[in-house]
């Protein structure tokens, strides 16, 4: 009884070994390249899902180089790329792209910028992944990331993407996302909390701060575009950036309160849900949150 014991313990010990033989070959061999990362990613939010005019996807190197360490920020600097030799980073990932207004000519002669970017990191072996509006567009990303900290529940997108495009796009994807509150708040008591959440030195406000708060909607960068479709769903108050004096006026006029945290103040996220994501394959992100082009004197 005692040898068929000892043996049995044997068979499972064993068996355990090599299930975690073949966890860890699988990881090996998910991320051993670029192409795996690329591959991930393109999963969590498929290059399909941008906006037509975009530009995504690898934009510079080679996806056959093996992976060695990622750096992910909002924009490509030169700060950003001394940052990734630095820390020994051969992939960049960011969410605005470096090529966007049909980029005609790479002359390492000049002093201009995207040229001489994209000089270094051919010559530091780096290679450039963007994630833009099909990122934006994805479930679970900078929207769901923002909203959760701001503990604001029963989240939808805005729109589906499968109200516009009848592709088979990940479920739960689409523009913006809205939700509502735990409890109804006044919107001035509101400023403080979505101040701390999304990190940024101060807020722009419209409307009237003594309104009440239930339900939100939020579209990050420029998302203007989203607000009546906000207040048709019934929010009380819009999250954006770059909001235009006009666009203000009209949604409030209408009967929606509006808050302006800032183009960088929402996307700078993006670099942490860019690690969040990579966590669950154990992958490292080192993060580069950059600087906000603006400076605020109050």
């Amino acid at each position: 009884m005692r040898r068929n014991a000892l043996t049995l313990r044997t068979v499972i010990t064993l068996l355990c070994r090599a299930i975690v033989a073949t966890i860890s070959l699988r990881y090996y061999e998910a991320m051993e390249f670029i192409s795996d990362v690329v591959s991930f990613l393109s999963q969590k939010a498929p290059f399909s899902m941008a906006e037509k005019w975009d530009n995504v996807g690898l934009l510079v190197g080679d996806k056959n180089n093996e992976l060695k360490k990622i750096l992910a920020g909002i924009e490509l600097s030169g700060p950003m790329i001394e940052e990734a030799v630095k820390v020994g980073a051969n992939l960049i990932i960011t969410h605005h792209p470096v090529f966007f207004k049909g980029t005609k000519r790479l002359n390492f002669s000049t002093q201009e910028e995207e040229s001489n970017w994209v000089r270094r990191m051919i010559k530091e072996d780096i290679s450039l992944l963007t994630l833009h509006t099909n990122f934006d567009r994805a479930p679970s990303s900078l929207h769901t990331h923002l909203f959760s900290q701001l503990e604001i529940q029963n989240c939808r997108p805005l729109e589906t993407l499968r109200e516009r495009d009848a592709q088979n796009f990940p479920e739960g994807a689409g523009y913006g996302i809205q939700g509502e509150l735990k409890t109804e708040v006044k919107a001035v008591e509101l400023m403080p909390k979505l101040k701390e959440t999304f990190d940024i030195p101060g807020i722009r406000f419209s409307g009237d701060l003594s309104a009440k708060i239930k339900r939100v909607g939020f579209v990050s960068g420029a998302g203007m575009f989203m607000w009546q479709k906000a207040l048709r769903e019934g929010a009380d108050l819009f999250i954006s950036g770059d909001v235009k004096h006009h666009e203000a006026v009209d949604a409030v006029n209408a009967g929606l309160n509006v808050v302006d945290v800032g183009h960088f103040g929402a996307e700078k996220h993006f670099a942490t849900v860019m690690q969040k994501w990579l966590s669950e394959e154990e992958i490292e992100v080192n993060l580069f949150m950059g600087n906000d082009p603006f400076q605020f004197f109050i």
